[in-house]
């Protein structure tokens, strides 16, 4: 065979073998969208493996010219060609192999194969713990698929978000595991998973609780976690439901005793001593503490001293524009002021908005007055003399006290502060 004719046959060939090698990586990732990025990845493996052949077909074709006439010479030196070449084609086999492997995850990272129904295509942001410290991994969801790999330590919770902010879902994972789940933008309720026992743990809750998650029934929503964490303290489903689903406001105790029932390692993994923490400070016994007097701005622009002594109750509400023009505060403070009810109580309205010109605006067009209500005005509610001891964890937020400034109560519910003056 003549150099030039052997050199053709070859390229052709290598040329042969690369089409094949990236063709049958195209039909297999057909199978499933998920694959698709490894089709470059093999492409240029493929094209590295063709450059080396390409290279010694080269060398070989060089060699042919220069000893075509010694026929001893010529044959060793394709022996040592092939020799080379099959050594170098055998190293990048062994290279890719090694990417592979790496790539696809194994007992050092984990995967999640994902589909968002109503979502269409758009980024997601996945957010996490890993090493004690937030990780961001960002994917890409095509017609509502997406696939993304990363690694954790430890059993961690990934929380899907939307490109404006809005949780989509959330599951439970840990390196080695790859977890197919399917979420619904519309509903944040409707979840299906599987490859990981906690995230099917999590699946079956809001299914059970879907209806009291929609409306936002607290009281339901924490009986329904309170009865897994008694039932079961070593699930990190467990831990999960407390960061993300309980709230702790109305009785700050309990949440604390329920963290304390939890295995250590699920308080790690699932992050509850940043709200250990927070809930620490609501747990204090308020009445043991005292606040005789408060002053404040009033409607007027004019400071004004309001003493706890005057009336058999004070209430202090800490609100935003929103608040004020809530029914359900608007009724009870309705029920508080009624002309039957034997106690004297006196409101004081104490705005959080983040300035004057809000909360102008915001108390201008309000359908409830009242002689008992003050609206006034704190450049920091929570730095009040006199409130400081008392955390005030989100607004609105109401405490109620005694004659002496004791207070009675301190939290989120106005039908709390209605229930005790109703006593």
């Amino acid at each position: 065979m003549r150099p030039l004719r052997f050199f053709s046959f070859s390229q052709r060939v290598g040329k042969d073998i690369t089409d094949l090698l990236t063709g049958s990586i195209i039909m297999y990732s057909r199978k499933e969208n998920r694959e698709i990025f490894l089709t470059c990845f093999f492409k240029t493996a493929a094209a590295i493996f063709f450059f080396f052949i390409k290279l010694q077909i080269l060398l070989l074709y060089a060699n042919f010219a220069a000893m075509e006439n010694n026929r001893t010479t010529l044959l060793n030196s394709l022996h040592m060609m092939t020799h080379s070449a099959a050594t170098a084609a055998l190293w990048v086999l062994v290279f890719t192999l090694a990417l592979l492997f790496s790539s696809c995850g194994g007992g050092n990272e984990f995967r999640i194969n994902g589909e968002i129904e109503n979502f269409g295509t758009g980024n997601l942001r996945l957010v996490f713990y890993s090493r004690d410290a937030v990780r961001s991994v960002t994917a890409t969801a095509v017609d509502g698929k997406f696939m993304a790999i990363s690694h954790s330590p430890r059993p961690t919770v990934v929380r899907f978000y939307n490109s404006p902010g809005k949780l989509i879902g959330s599951v439970i994972i840990e390196n080695g595991q790859t977890v197919e789940v399917k979420f619904d933008a519309a509903d944040p309720t409707a979840m299906t998973v599987s490859g990981n026992r906690e995230s099917e743990r999590l699946a079956q809750f809001l299914k059970e609780n879907s209806q009291a998650i929609k409306n936002n029934d607290t009281p339901a929503i924490n009986s329904a976690v309170e009865e897994i964490v008694e039932k079961n303290p070593k699930w990190m489903l467990s831990g999960m439901l407390m960061t993300d689903y309980y709230d702790s406001r109305p009785d700050p105790q309990k949440a604390l005793a329920m963290i304390a029932s939890m295995q250590p390692e699920v308080v790690r993994d699932m992050q509850l001593a940043p709200l250990r923490q927070q809930i620490l400070p609501l747990a204090l016994s308020v009445d043991s503490l005292s606040i005789p007097a408060i002053t404040l701005f009033t409607q007027d622009d004019t400071l004004r001293t309001f003493s706890t002594s005057d009336n058999t109750n004070t209430l202090l509400m800490f609100t935003k524009a929103e608040h004020r023009e809530s029914d359900s505060i608007n009724d009870a403070l309705t029920d508080l002021t009624s002309p039957e009810s034997t106690r004297t109580i006196a409101i004081i309205d104490i705005s959080a908005d983040p300035d004057t010109a809000v909360w102008h605006k915001s108390i201008g067009g309000l359908s409830f007055t009242s002689p008992s209500l003050t609206h006034t005005w704190s450049l920091s509610p929570a730095t009040i003399t006199g409130i400081e001891p008392i955390p005030l964890s989100s607004y609105p937020w109401f405490i109620l006290t005694d004659s002496t400034g004791t207070p009675l109560y301190s939290g989120p519910s106005i039908s709390a502060v209605r229930n005790l003056i109703d006593d």
